[in-house]
This record gives structure tokens, C-alpha cells and sequence, in this order.
């Protein structure tokens, strides 16, 4: 699948984990919070931290020199992702002290995180991808990322790891990854 494919579908998938948690906590305050809602949050961050861990280790190392502005929008990448891995935080702590109200601020501040992310990405990124990288290489990009996370699926991601982890990665180096 090419990674122009890959994202888009994934976008989505984030923007529906998103909204459905939404819908799930609407109105939820203290002790109404029960175990479901822990389940999706959980749901959640798996999704997003897998989506961004695929961007960090494929994708964006696959942005530099590629054309002009690739650095700046590989930057903006990387600040929307710290912000989403705040918000994550805030969700799962909120979650898991059961704070109905701390909830709802922590996924408002999530969506808009997520879409931002969205923003840069369809508006800026994946015309650039498009434009610059051949498809035979988008495709392969993009079956990397597919066996990540396939990977991660059947593996298992250590979400508190990928969060406490995710400074280390911030910054793509060169030689990181083989073009694909």
C-alpha cells in the first residue's frame, strides 16, 4: 500500500478512536467514569502512539532532502507529535483517576492536537510525498509501516515505554533508516 494510502486510512481510524471516546465520556463526571472508558483511552493511545511511532521511525527520516521545506514540515511533525503525547498523558491519567471533567479537557485538547496533525500533514506533507517521492518508493514506505504495525499488533505496544521514550526519538538523524 502506498504510504499516501496508509495515512490517509489511519487518519481516519484516529479521527473515529477519537470522536468515539468523545461520544463515550459526553456528560461522564467522577464516579460515573468506569472501566470501559479505560479501555478506550487505552484503545487510543495504542492508535496514535503507533501512528506516530511509524511516522518517527519510517517516514519522517524518508523527509530529509527530499524537497525544499522538508525540514520545516518534518518539524512541524515532530511539535505536533510532543503536543499529542501531552494530551495522551493528560487522557490516561485523567482515566485512570477517574476525573470525568479532567477527561473532556484532556480529549478536546487531543482532538485539536490530532487535528492539527491532520492539517499539516494532508495539506503539506502528502502533496509534497506526492510530488517528490516516486511511487514504487511510497509503496515501499508504505509496506514498512504496514509490518510495523502489524508487529505492534500482534506484539504489543508498552504504551508508558513509547511515552517516556518518545523524547529520545524527536528528532529524526540521518542514516537512521535506508530510503525505501
Amino acid at each position: 500500500m502506498d504510504i499516501l494510502q496508509w495515512l490517509k486510512l489511519d487518519h481516519e481510524v484516529m479521527l473515529r478512536s477519537v470522536e468515539k471516546l468523545g461520544e463515550d465520556t459526553s456528560g461522564t463526571r467522577g464516579d460515573a467514569l468506569k472501566g470501559p472508558i479505560g479501555t478506550l483511552v487505552s484503545e487510543l493511545a495504542f492508535d496514535l502512539l503507533g501512528h506516530l511511532k511509524a511516522e518517527e521511525e519510517y517516514l519522517l527520516p524518508e523527509l530529509q532532502d527530499r524537497f525544499p521545506g522538508s525540514d520545516l514540515i518534518a518539524g512541524l511533525c515532530t511539535a505536533n507529535q510532543k503536543t499529542m503525547r501531552k494530551h495522551i498523558k493528560s487522557l490516561i491519567k485523567a482515566s485512570s483517576e477517574k476525573d470525568g471533567q479532567a477527561l473532556e479537557v484532556a480529549l478536546a485538547d487531543l482532538r485539536k492536537a490530532v487535528d492539527q496533525h491532520l492539517e499539516v500533514q494532508e495539506s503539506m506533507l502528502m502533496p509534497k510525498l506526492r510530488q517528490h517521492v516516486a511511487t514504487s518508493e511510497r509503496e515501499d514506505l508504505g509496506q514498512l509501516v504496514e509490518e510495523m504495525m502489524s508487529d505492534l499488533k500482534s506484539e504489543g505496544l508498552d504504551i508508558a515505554r513509547e511515552l517516556r521514550s518518545s523524547v529520545a526519538r524527536a528528532k529524526p538523524e540521518a542514516g537512521n533508516h535506508a530510503r525505501a
